[in-house]
């Protein structure tokens, strides 16, 4: 969440979206409300962010994900012990008992540039600061992520407002994650990324990106996401599915043609078109050493979000009645110099129905 204040200017919180691009900037007159350098010292509470604590390390973890941005805009963190308040000169971070899980207050000048940001996390939502996904909500865990949440608040804190359109950090925050193996984090992301890039221009980094989670429409002011799924080729339907740990599993035949959707992102500055490889492995942690099932080539642009579904065929020579893990990785071949590497693999969960062949041995029938 957010609120403005703009105490030199009349005009305050007006939305404008940024040219063809969902991504929306807070409007001050003809232009859009920002710092008028490309980079800006925070300070964090230290009686919020104690020294070594999970919180600490959350904090950190948040900035520089926002500092991953493709913009050359950075935020410099210095934690002091000096009571924090609204509107005293200072851009802070702490946290307090507040009803929204974040509230960023944002002040600017008759020149538009931004002059203090505020931003207060709840001291009353079941937090986990954990990477491991396991803690998370999204995956069957108690805790609310610190850091997306958080990044969210950064995010206007930079002059990002809330998004509804697309897949997005600036939407529904705790779902906006990159996993693959037991690991989610936070990210900023290709559309927050392309809004920041049209406030402070583009620092010519490169870095594209694929998740398991997708667009599935507005919520007010922000955007829903749900997982990416497995489709029937034929009907386009989702397959059967149970949960498990959290997750979707679904139930697969050996042999079946299936249509995985994954949703990918240029969080870089340039048009990139890469080849991606869709693999079959025994655990979560997808990467070019599982086997290989068919290869794509995907053109993105630093400008759009893409979900989108492939067809590959389940091995007949898997186990049968067995936990495997489908997924796909981008830039296979490392082609691209990239700014990160950790969010250019994922999976979807699968289990091997038993069926009559089952039964029989045949020559060639492996595992993995």
């Amino acid at each position: 969440m957010k609120t403005f204040i703009a105490p030199v200017v009349a005009i305050a919180g007006l939305l404008t979206a940024g040219y063809a691009n969902a991504y929306t900037t807070y409007g001050c007159g003809s232009g859009s409300a920002k710092w008028s350098g490309t980079s800006k010292t925070i300070y964090a509470n230290r009686a919020s962010f104690p020294v070594g604590s999970g919180l600490e390390s959350a904090l950190y973890d948040a900035i520089a994900r926002l500092n991953d941005n493709a913009s050359n805009f950075t935020f410099n963190l210095v934690i002091d012990s000096y009571p924090p308040s609204l509107n005293n000169g200072y851009s802070e971070i702490w946290i307090e008992n507040i009803s929204p899980p974040g509230v960023t207050s944002l002040w600017w000048n008759g020149s538009c540039n931004l002059t203090e940001i505020d931003i207060r996390m709840d001291s009353s939502v079941t937090w986990t600061t954990s990477t491991s996904k396991t803690t998370q909500t999204n995956y069957g865990g108690t805790g609310r992520p610190f850091q997306t949440t958080l990044l969210h608040e950064l995010g206007h804190g930079i002059g990002l407002g809330h998004e509804a359109d697309e897949y997005n950090i600036m939407g529904q925050d705790w779902d906006h994650v990159s996993t693959n193996g037991e690991s989610a984090y936070a990210y900023f992301g290709e559309d927050a990324d392309d809004g920041a890039v049209f406030l402070y221009g583009g620092d010519g980094t490169q870095d594209v990106g694929v998740v398991h989670w997708r667009y599935t429409g507005a919520s007010g002011e922000y955007s829903s996401h749900d997982r990416t799924r497995l489709l029937d080729p034929s009907t386009l339907a989702e397959l059967p599915y149970s949960w498990v740990n959290g997750e979707k599993r679904y139930n697969v035949n050996r042999g079946q043609s299936v249509r995985v959707e994954l949703t990918f992102e240029n969080n870089g500055n340039d048009y990139q078109y890469e080849d991606t490889g869709y693999y079959v492995s025994t655990n979560s942690t997808i990467s070019t050493i599982d086997t290989l099932l068919t290869t794509r080539s995907i053109g993105l642009s630093p400008d759009n979000v893409l979900t989108s579904a492939w067809n590959v065929t389940i091995p007949g020579n898997l186990n049968c009645s067995t936990a495997y893990w489908i997924g796909a990785v981008i830039d296979k071949d490392y082609s691209l110099v990239e700014y990160n590497s950790w969010n250019n693999a994922t999976y979807i969960p699968i289990y091997t129905n038993f069926d009559f062949s089952c039964l029989f041995i045949f020559p060639g029938d492996i595992t993995l």
